[in-house]
């Protein structure tokens, strides 16, 4: 993927998790997305900026979209956490 690194949202730092929940588990963007109502505002965002462009809100498909993804638009996006 050229602009966007689906990696970048398994590395969300962990400020962006609650203390209820270990970052750690989280390894794809699947888990991130189940997991966003524990996750800071900027990460929230950054979870549903991605669920928008792709189409989807279904964590599961968006995920394999995601991997599959050469290309996605962020400019403009206001992401903040990723």
């Amino acid at each position: 993927m050229s602009c966007f690194s689906f990696s970048f949202i398994v590395s969300l730092t962990k400020s962006a998790v609650s203390q209820q929940v270990q970052s750690d588990s989280f390894r794809t963007f699947e888990d991130w997305c189940k997991n966003k109502d524990v996750l800071n505002e900027d990460a929230k965002h950054t979870i549903n900026v991605l669920l928008t462009k792709i189409r989807t809100s279904d964590c599961k498909i968006a995920n394999e979209k995601l991997s599959g993804a050469w290309y996605i638009e962020l400019q403009g996006s206001k992401i903040r956490d990723i």
